[in-house]
């Protein structure tokens, strides 16, 4: 397993409870908690995703490996509120392209529903990612 993501998943599980996470700038903390719904091992966050609540875990596992097997070890994060799907920053190259694709079935010239914030913030509260100027860096 990546040292990387079994420190994530340490992360996580040392508290049975809701974790707290920290927003970049201005934005008000949000909550975790590790959870299964359908048989799928995630994270439900609250508050800052709606009804688009529940992230799986292999979401986390692959931005992880991408992130360490990176040549800079950072990864563009993405925008979804600038451009459609497949299109400026927001191509399967950045965090949020990739996630939207893989994990939610995107289509190129559509609206994507952002998530990137949520990923990073919760990446960054595990000690194993730190926030670049629009990247998310791994701490080597």
């Amino acid at each position: 397993m990546n040292p990387y993501y079994k420190s994530f998943l340490n992360f996580l599980d040392k508290s049975p409870n809701k974790i707290i996470v920290s927003q970049r700038g201005k934005g008000k903390p949000f909550s975790i908690k590790r959870k299964i719904i359908n048989n799928i091992d995630g994270i439900e966050v609250e508050r800052v995703l709606g009804s688009y609540s529940f992230l799986e875990l292999g979401i986390f596992k692959d931005i992880i490996e991408l992130l360490c097997t990176s040549e800079n070890k950072y990864i563009i994060r993405g925008d979804a509120m600038k451009y459609k799907f497949g299109y400026g920053d927001l191509s399967t190259d950045s965090i949020e392209g990739f996630v939207a694709e893989k994990y939610f079935n995107a289509k190129k010239g559509k609206t994507v529903f952002r998530r990137v914030s949520a990923i990073t913030n919760i990446l960054v509260q595990s000690g194993i990612s730190e926030h670049g100027i629009g990247t998310l860096k791994l701490k080597i």
